[in-house]
């Protein structure tokens, strides 16, 4: 599994988890790829990662959302379509 983790204009590590598969796609794209994870996964991914904050259903800027799904997945870099953080200007 891939994670996609965001740097806070604070500096701070988010991981962004979405409520429903309706808001994911409402905040990132019909595109974007995801998983469900439970208490005990959420807990090895902060072990392993070390985040400092959950960001529940932040929204993507425009030109970073995923509308479609790759024909390959080859076809894009891990993490090619997400600005640094996407937090920085959140309402471009």
């Amino acid at each position: 599994m891939q994670l996609e983790l965001r740097t806070l204009p604070d500096g701070r590590l988010a991981l962004p988890a979405y409520t429903s598969p309706a808001e994911l796609a409402r905040c990132c794209g019909a595109g974007q790829p995801w998983g469900a994870v439970n208490a005990d996964g959420m807990g090895e991914i902060k072990r392993s990662t070390g985040y400092d904050v959950v960001l529940l259903d932040g929204e993507m800027p425009p030109g970073a959302r995923r509308e479609s799904v790759p024909r390959d997945p080859g076809d894009e870099e891990p993490g090619s379509h997400i600005p640094m953080s996407f937090l920085q200007k959140p309402f471009e």
